[in-house]
């Protein structure tokens, strides 16, 4: 079993991730019109996919949080739903995304994250085989259905804590050491 999981959010460039080929939507995308129409019925809004290998959310059953990576049963990309916009003045342009979250506490994997008090939530993982449905929605009502939980049985979570921290004079040493 591979332990070693890449959060695709975190590392990729902020931008939209749209594309109708599935061999391109791991690639950084720029708008372009066959997946940039309005969304949800928010002018300026479009969907877009986020790939990864894995998301982490905190499991509180030990009574402290602890990290743990959560991703497909096959260890197999896949792509959570999300709605992103351009904005900006003066010639600039920067872009704002959301990944889109559902009530997650009845799901028999998913209700195990987050604090025990918070209400549980997960992503909405969008099926390879919709991703283009989701790319060219643009009726509220049908987009809408995709705001539904993934499968359990199709996923797997493992604990995955945060690495100790370095201190910084442990590396500021190690570099002055090093130089020599």
């Amino acid at each position: 079993m591979r332990r070693h999981v890449v959060h695709a959010a975190a590392t990729m460039p902020a931008g939209p991730y749209c594309s109708r080929d599935p061999r391109v939507i791991t690639q950084p995308q720029h708008p372009a019109p066959f997946c940039t129409s309005p969304r949800l019925g928010n002018p300026g809004w479009h969907t877009g996919l986020i790939p990864m290998s894995a998301f982490y959310e905190p499991c509180y059953e030990s009574g402290k949080a602890v990290r743990w990576g959560i991703g497909m049963s096959d260890e197999s990309m896949f792509a959570v739903a999300r709605l992103w916009r351009g904005w900006g003045a003066d010639g600039t342009l920067a872009y704002s995304f959301t990944q889109l979250p559902i009530n997650a506490d009845d799901h028999p994997l998913m209700k195990r994250f987050h604090k025990p008090v918070d209400e549980k939530r997960a992503l909405v993982i969008v099926p390879r085989a919709e991703w283009d449905d989701w790319l060219s929605c643009d009726d509220p009502e049908y987009a809408r259905s995709f705001m539904r939980a993934f499968p359990s049985e199709q996923m797997r979570s493992w604990e995955f804590p945060i690495p100790p921290r370095i201190k910084k004079t442990e590396v500021s040493d190690s570099i002055m050491s090093a130089a020599g």
